[in-house]
Protein backbone atom coordinates (compact mmCIF):
# COMPACT_ATOMS: atom_id res chain seq x y z
CA UNK A 1 0.00 0.00 0.00
CA UNK A 2 1.70 3.11 -1.18
CA UNK A 3 2.38 6.20 2.13
CA UNK A 4 0.07 9.06 2.55
CA UNK A 5 1.39 12.64 2.61
CA UNK A 6 0.99 11.84 6.49
CA UNK A 7 3.05 8.37 6.54
CA UNK A 8 5.57 9.03 3.71
CA UNK A 9 8.79 10.39 6.12
CA UNK A 10 8.44 6.95 8.06
CA UNK A 11 11.68 5.14 6.87
CA UNK A 12 11.96 3.23 9.61
CA UNK A 13 8.95 0.78 8.56
CA UNK A 14 10.67 0.55 5.19
CA UNK A 15 13.63 -0.78 7.12
CA UNK A 16 11.49 -3.09 9.37
CA UNK A 17 10.34 -4.32 5.95
CA UNK A 18 13.64 -4.79 4.49
CA UNK A 19 14.32 -7.33 8.02
CA UNK A 20 10.73 -8.90 7.65
CA UNK A 21 11.73 -10.05 4.33
CA UNK A 22 15.12 -11.73 5.61
CA UNK A 23 12.65 -13.11 7.88
CA UNK A 24 10.23 -14.51 5.65
CA UNK A 25 13.12 -16.54 3.51
CA UNK A 26 14.69 -17.72 6.89
CA UNK A 27 10.94 -19.24 7.82
CA UNK A 28 11.61 -21.41 3.85
CA UNK A 29 15.21 -22.11 4.29
CA UNK A 30 17.63 -23.38 6.31
CA UNK A 31 20.43 -21.51 8.01
CA UNK A 32 23.21 -22.70 10.65
CA UNK A 33 22.84 -19.52 12.79
CA UNK A 34 18.87 -19.85 12.49
CA UNK A 35 18.47 -20.93 16.17
CA UNK A 36 18.88 -17.78 17.92
CA UNK A 37 16.60 -15.90 16.17
CA UNK A 38 14.44 -18.06 16.07
CA UNK A 39 11.98 -16.38 18.41
CA UNK A 40 11.26 -13.71 16.22
CA UNK A 41 10.88 -14.62 12.94
CA UNK A 42 7.09 -15.04 13.41
CA UNK A 43 6.55 -11.68 13.34
CA UNK A 44 7.77 -11.44 9.65
CA UNK A 45 4.12 -11.59 7.67
CA UNK A 46 2.09 -10.06 10.44
CA UNK A 47 4.31 -6.67 10.38
CA UNK A 48 4.11 -6.81 6.60
CA UNK A 49 0.65 -7.19 6.73
CA UNK A 50 0.23 -4.43 9.94
CA UNK A 51 2.23 -2.06 7.31
CA UNK A 52 -0.43 -2.26 4.94
CA UNK A 53 -3.21 -1.61 7.88
CA UNK A 54 -1.41 1.67 8.99
CA UNK A 55 -1.30 2.66 5.20
CA UNK A 56 -4.95 2.41 4.99
CA UNK A 57 -5.79 4.71 7.58
CA UNK A 58 -6.53 8.49 6.60
CA UNK A 59 -8.82 11.53 7.84
CA UNK A 60 -11.47 10.79 4.96
CA UNK A 61 -13.56 7.47 4.92
CA UNK A 62 -14.21 7.24 1.20
CA UNK A 63 -10.00 7.73 0.81
CA UNK A 64 -9.96 4.34 2.94
CA UNK A 65 -12.44 3.06 1.11
CA UNK A 66 -10.56 3.90 -1.89
CA UNK A 67 -7.02 2.36 -0.31
CA UNK A 68 -9.20 -0.55 -0.06
CA UNK A 69 -10.33 -0.89 -3.41
CA UNK A 70 -6.98 -0.30 -4.92
CA UNK A 71 -4.97 -2.23 -2.74
CA UNK A 72 -7.11 -5.48 -3.37
CA UNK A 73 -7.18 -4.71 -7.01
CA UNK A 74 -3.23 -4.45 -7.26
CA UNK A 75 -3.02 -7.06 -4.71
CA UNK A 76 -5.44 -9.54 -7.03
CA UNK A 77 -3.46 -9.12 -10.00
CA UNK A 78 -0.26 -9.87 -8.57
CA UNK A 79 -1.42 -12.74 -7.06
CA UNK A 80 -2.67 -14.00 -10.97
CA UNK A 81 1.19 -13.15 -11.62
CA UNK A 82 2.62 -14.95 -9.33
CA UNK A 83 0.69 -18.01 -9.70
CA UNK A 84 1.01 -18.13 -12.89
CA UNK A 85 4.76 -17.90 -12.78
CA UNK A 86 5.23 -20.45 -10.00
CA UNK A 87 2.84 -22.68 -12.22
CA UNK A 88 5.22 -22.46 -15.02
CA UNK A 89 8.28 -23.47 -12.57
CA UNK A 90 6.70 -26.06 -11.07
CA UNK A 91 4.87 -27.72 -13.84
CA UNK A 92 8.36 -27.61 -15.74
CA UNK A 93 9.74 -29.60 -12.48
CA UNK A 94 7.63 -32.22 -13.49
CA UNK A 95 4.62 -31.32 -11.24
CA UNK A 96 1.13 -31.84 -12.54
CA UNK A 97 -1.96 -29.64 -11.34
CA UNK A 98 -5.55 -29.93 -12.05
CA UNK A 99 -8.10 -27.71 -12.86
CA UNK A 100 -9.70 -27.91 -9.29
CA UNK A 101 -6.32 -27.19 -7.87
CA UNK A 102 -5.58 -24.14 -9.89
CA UNK A 103 -9.50 -23.15 -8.98
CA UNK A 104 -8.01 -24.09 -5.27
CA UNK A 105 -4.81 -21.96 -5.58
CA UNK A 106 -7.04 -19.15 -6.82
CA UNK A 107 -8.66 -18.89 -3.31
CA UNK A 108 -5.68 -19.90 -0.95
CA UNK A 109 -2.79 -19.33 -2.27
CA UNK A 110 -1.88 -22.97 -1.56
CA UNK A 111 -1.71 -25.33 -3.99
CA UNK A 112 1.19 -24.64 -6.36
CA UNK A 113 3.47 -22.23 -3.88
CA UNK A 114 2.26 -22.16 -0.24
CA UNK A 115 3.98 -18.64 0.53
CA UNK A 116 1.64 -17.12 -1.71
CA UNK A 117 -1.11 -17.58 0.26
CA UNK A 118 0.04 -13.79 1.57
CA UNK A 119 -1.15 -12.40 -1.95
CA UNK A 120 -4.40 -14.57 -1.70
CA UNK A 121 -5.60 -13.13 1.93
CA UNK A 122 -4.45 -9.88 0.62
CA UNK A 123 -6.89 -9.01 -1.27
CA UNK A 124 -9.52 -10.87 0.29
CA UNK A 125 -9.03 -9.44 3.54
CA UNK A 126 -8.46 -5.89 1.77
CA UNK A 127 -12.23 -6.44 0.28
CA UNK A 128 -13.36 -7.21 3.59
CA UNK A 129 -12.11 -4.34 5.13
CA UNK A 130 -13.71 -2.68 2.74
CA UNK A 131 -16.79 -4.15 3.48
CA UNK A 132 -16.67 -3.62 7.20
CA UNK A 133 -15.19 -0.20 7.14
CA UNK A 134 -17.98 0.56 5.12
CA UNK A 135 -21.30 -0.73 6.68
CA UNK A 136 -19.80 -2.12 10.22
CA UNK A 137 -16.77 0.67 11.19
CA UNK A 138 -16.96 -0.46 15.06
CA UNK A 139 -16.08 -4.21 14.39
CA UNK A 140 -12.63 -3.01 13.51
CA UNK A 141 -12.02 -2.95 17.30
CA UNK A 142 -12.98 -6.38 17.75
CA UNK A 143 -11.25 -8.33 15.06
CA UNK A 144 -7.67 -8.14 16.48
CA UNK A 145 -8.86 -10.58 18.75
CA UNK A 146 -9.02 -13.25 16.41
CA UNK A 147 -5.03 -13.43 16.65
CA UNK A 148 -5.88 -15.75 19.27
CA UNK A 149 -7.60 -18.12 16.82
CA UNK A 150 -4.51 -17.61 14.56
CA UNK A 151 -1.97 -18.76 17.82
CA UNK A 152 -3.67 -21.35 18.39
CA UNK A 153 -4.22 -22.89 14.76
CA UNK A 154 -0.25 -22.23 13.98
CA UNK A 155 0.85 -23.16 17.45
CA UNK A 156 -1.47 -25.89 18.77
CA UNK A 157 -3.30 -26.88 15.46
CA UNK A 158 -1.31 -30.35 14.87
CA UNK A 159 -1.93 -30.99 18.44
CA UNK A 160 -5.96 -29.74 18.33
CA UNK A 161 -6.46 -31.44 14.85
CA UNK A 162 -4.36 -34.45 14.79
CA UNK A 163 -6.63 -36.13 11.95
CA UNK A 164 -6.34 -33.15 9.69
CA UNK A 165 -4.05 -32.98 6.79
CA UNK A 166 -1.02 -30.37 6.90
CA UNK A 167 -3.18 -29.01 3.46
CA UNK A 168 -6.23 -28.41 5.42
CA UNK A 169 -4.86 -27.17 8.86
CA UNK A 170 -2.67 -24.86 6.37
CA UNK A 171 -6.08 -23.53 4.34
CA UNK A 172 -7.40 -23.26 8.27
CA UNK A 173 -4.58 -20.67 9.75
CA UNK A 174 -3.19 -18.78 6.15
CA UNK A 175 -5.63 -17.20 5.36
CA UNK A 176 -7.61 -13.37 4.86
CA UNK A 177 -10.39 -13.97 8.02
CA UNK A 178 -7.95 -15.93 10.66
CA UNK A 179 -4.79 -14.08 9.97
CA UNK A 180 -4.67 -11.06 7.16
CA UNK A 181 -7.77 -9.01 8.35
CA UNK A 182 -6.85 -8.93 12.27
CA UNK A 183 -3.45 -7.82 11.27
CA UNK A 184 -4.78 -5.19 8.77
CA UNK A 185 -7.12 -3.80 11.85
CA UNK A 186 -4.24 -3.80 13.85
CA UNK A 187 -2.35 -1.53 11.89
CA UNK A 188 -4.98 0.64 11.20
CA UNK A 189 -6.23 1.16 14.96
CA UNK A 190 -1.89 1.89 15.66
CA UNK A 191 -2.24 4.66 13.10
CA UNK A 192 -5.68 5.95 14.66
CA UNK A 193 -4.88 6.17 17.99
CA UNK A 194 -1.00 6.69 17.88
CA UNK A 195 -0.82 9.86 19.50
CA UNK A 196 -3.59 8.49 22.51
CA UNK A 197 -0.87 5.22 22.75
CA UNK A 198 2.22 7.25 23.28
CA UNK A 199 0.84 9.36 25.96
CA UNK A 200 0.07 6.46 28.04
CA UNK A 201 2.97 3.76 27.55
CA UNK A 202 6.73 3.90 26.97
CA UNK A 203 7.85 2.59 23.76
CA UNK A 204 11.17 1.17 24.61
CA UNK A 205 10.11 -0.13 27.90
CA UNK A 206 7.64 -2.20 26.35
CA UNK A 207 8.88 -3.28 23.24
CA UNK A 208 11.84 -4.63 25.17
CA UNK A 209 9.37 -6.66 27.90
CA UNK A 210 7.83 -7.81 24.86
CA UNK A 211 10.89 -8.99 22.77
CA UNK A 212 12.49 -10.75 26.47
CA UNK A 213 9.00 -12.10 27.21
CA UNK A 214 9.20 -14.00 23.17
CA UNK A 215 12.44 -15.41 23.62
CA UNK A 216 11.77 -16.38 27.28
CA UNK A 217 8.37 -18.49 25.43
CA UNK A 218 11.04 -19.51 22.67
CA UNK A 219 13.43 -21.45 25.41
CA UNK A 220 10.63 -23.12 27.48
CA UNK A 221 8.73 -24.34 24.14
CA UNK A 222 12.14 -25.38 23.09
CA UNK A 223 13.47 -27.29 26.48
CA UNK A 224 10.13 -28.06 27.69
CA UNK A 225 9.16 -29.85 24.05
CA UNK A 226 5.95 -27.82 24.03
CA UNK A 227 4.00 -27.23 20.86
CA UNK A 228 5.77 -24.66 18.79
CA UNK A 229 5.87 -22.97 15.50
CA UNK A 230 6.97 -19.58 14.01
CA UNK A 231 3.92 -17.88 15.74
CA UNK A 232 4.52 -18.07 19.82
CA UNK A 233 2.23 -16.30 22.78
CA UNK A 234 4.15 -12.93 22.46
CA UNK A 235 4.48 -12.88 18.86
CA UNK A 236 1.45 -10.53 18.19
CA UNK A 237 1.75 -8.27 21.11
CA UNK A 238 6.04 -8.04 19.85
CA UNK A 239 4.08 -7.14 16.04
CA UNK A 240 1.84 -4.18 17.74
CA UNK A 241 5.44 -2.74 19.70
CA UNK A 242 7.63 -2.70 16.76
CA UNK A 243 5.44 -1.56 14.61
CA UNK A 244 4.64 1.37 16.93
CA UNK A 245 8.70 1.57 17.55
CA UNK A 246 8.95 2.27 13.70
CA UNK A 247 6.22 5.18 14.12
CA UNK A 248 7.52 6.92 17.28
CA UNK A 249 10.84 6.86 15.85
CA UNK A 250 10.04 7.75 11.92
CA UNK A 251 13.32 8.71 10.96
CA UNK A 252 15.54 5.49 12.17
CA UNK A 253 17.07 3.69 9.39
CA UNK A 254 19.82 1.66 8.10
CA UNK A 255 20.38 2.59 4.56
CA UNK A 256 20.64 -0.02 2.57
CA UNK A 257 18.12 -1.77 4.27
CA UNK A 258 16.07 1.34 4.36
CA UNK A 259 16.86 0.93 0.37
CA UNK A 260 15.94 -2.45 0.41
CA UNK A 261 12.88 -1.95 2.04
CA UNK A 262 11.33 0.36 -0.24
CA UNK A 263 12.14 -1.00 -3.29
CA UNK A 264 12.81 -5.03 -3.50
CA UNK A 265 11.00 -6.25 0.27
CA UNK A 266 7.63 -7.18 -1.52
CA UNK A 267 10.00 -8.64 -4.68
CA UNK A 268 11.79 -10.81 -2.34
CA UNK A 269 8.85 -12.06 -0.53
CA UNK A 270 7.35 -13.27 -4.35
CA UNK A 271 10.28 -14.56 -5.77
CA UNK A 272 12.07 -16.71 -2.80
CA UNK A 273 11.12 -19.36 -3.39
CA UNK A 274 12.40 -19.30 -7.29
CA UNK A 275 15.28 -17.99 -6.38
CA UNK A 276 15.37 -21.04 -4.26
CA UNK A 277 14.70 -23.37 -6.48
CA UNK A 278 16.92 -22.06 -9.06
CA UNK A 279 20.12 -21.92 -6.59
CA UNK A 280 19.05 -25.80 -5.89
CA UNK A 281 18.62 -26.54 -9.60
CA UNK A 282 22.48 -25.10 -10.51
CA UNK A 283 24.05 -26.55 -7.26
CA UNK A 284 24.66 -23.86 -5.44
CA UNK A 285 22.11 -25.01 -2.30
CA UNK A 286 22.01 -26.71 -0.12
CA UNK A 287 24.45 -24.42 1.83
CA UNK A 288 24.69 -23.61 5.59
CA UNK A 289 24.30 -20.24 4.31
CA UNK A 290 21.65 -20.64 2.56
CA UNK A 291 19.05 -18.23 3.75
CA UNK A 292 21.88 -15.65 2.95
CA UNK A 293 22.59 -16.79 -0.52
CA UNK A 294 18.77 -16.84 -1.42
CA UNK A 295 17.78 -13.35 0.12
CA UNK A 296 20.48 -11.51 -1.45
CA UNK A 297 20.13 -13.65 -4.88
CA UNK A 298 16.73 -12.02 -4.57
CA UNK A 299 17.78 -8.45 -4.96
CA UNK A 300 19.44 -8.83 -8.50
CA UNK A 301 16.52 -10.17 -9.67
CA UNK A 302 13.94 -7.46 -7.59
CA UNK A 303 16.08 -5.30 -9.65
CA UNK A 304 15.31 -7.08 -13.20
CA UNK A 305 11.97 -7.21 -12.23
CA UNK A 306 11.26 -3.83 -11.40
CA UNK A 307 13.32 -2.42 -14.27
CA UNK A 308 11.25 -4.65 -16.79
CA UNK A 309 8.09 -3.21 -15.24
CA UNK A 310 8.68 -0.04 -16.09
CA UNK A 311 9.89 -0.57 -19.51
CA UNK A 312 6.95 -2.50 -20.37
CA UNK A 313 4.75 -0.08 -18.29
CA UNK A 314 6.52 2.66 -20.14
CA UNK A 315 6.04 1.25 -23.75
CA UNK A 316 2.28 0.48 -22.87
CA UNK A 317 1.85 3.90 -22.35
CA UNK A 318 3.79 5.20 -25.67
CA UNK A 319 1.74 2.59 -27.76
CA UNK A 320 -1.48 3.18 -26.05
CA UNK A 321 -2.15 6.50 -28.16
CA UNK A 322 -4.13 9.66 -26.98
CA UNK A 323 -6.99 9.56 -24.08
CA UNK A 324 -10.55 10.11 -25.10
CA UNK A 325 -10.06 13.37 -23.11
CA UNK A 326 -6.95 13.99 -25.17
CA UNK A 327 -8.82 13.54 -28.29
CA UNK A 328 -11.86 15.97 -27.36
CA UNK A 329 -9.13 18.68 -26.43
CA UNK A 330 -7.19 18.07 -29.40
CA UNK A 331 -10.66 18.73 -31.62
CA UNK A 332 -11.81 21.29 -30.01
Amino acid sequence: MPPTDQTKRIDSLYTLKAVCSFFVVTIHTTFFLKGWFLFIVGVAVPCFLAITGYFLYSDSREQELKKCKKGAAKAFKTSLLFFAFYWCIYSALGRHYTCTDLLINLVTGLKICSPMWYLAALWEALLLFWLIRKYAPRLIYYLPILVCLTYTLSTHGASLFCHMNTGTLDALRLNAIVTALPCLCIGYLIHKHKDWIFERINIIVCLSLSLLALIAEEYVSAKYHLPSSYIYLFTYPSVVMILLFCVKFPHFKIPVLNYIGIHHSANIYYFHMAVFVGLEQIGVLPSRWETVLVWLACIPVSMLFNTSTKLLSSLFKRFKGPTDCQNIKNNA
